[in-house]
């Protein structure tokens, strides 16, 4: 989070668009918690990297797509500073984010999770 919210802070000190700003900002601090999660969080090595990177960047851009979402409408709304928005996101993509990873990310996948939680009768 220190990561995506400073390098929030650096774009939009620069005057980068908002949009912009906010994608840019995950998708760096995106990076760095695959790496910190793979190798320190979880030590999930049982499917290969790649993989695990597929379904963390599909997972990401659910998670980024739903930040970005969630900073507009808070700035259109409510005229939120995009900082105080991106704050009240954080909560809620970090629990998701948590379950995701867990389950999905370093778990069996996305096609496995599901046929797991939902077998056929």
């Amino acid at each position: 989070m220190a990561v995506d919210f400073t390098v929030l802070a650096v774009c939009l000190r620069v005057r980068v668009p908002v949009p912009v700003a906010v994608s840019l900002a995950l998708a760096l601090a995106l990076g760095l918690h695959f790496f910190l999660n793979r190798h320190y969080n979880f030590r999930k090595f049982d499917r290969p990297w790649f993989q695990q990177a597929r379904t963390y960047m599909i997972l990401a851009l659910v998670m980024s797509a739903f930040t970005v979402a969630w900073v507009e409408l808070l700035g259109l709304w409510f005229a939120m500073p995009v900082l105080i928005a991106k704050i009240l996101s954080m909560p809620v993509t970090a629990v998701l984010g948590y379950v995701t990873m867990r389950d999905l990310t370093f778990g069996p996948g996305i096609v496995a999770g599901i046929k797991s939680r939902f077998p056929k009768p």
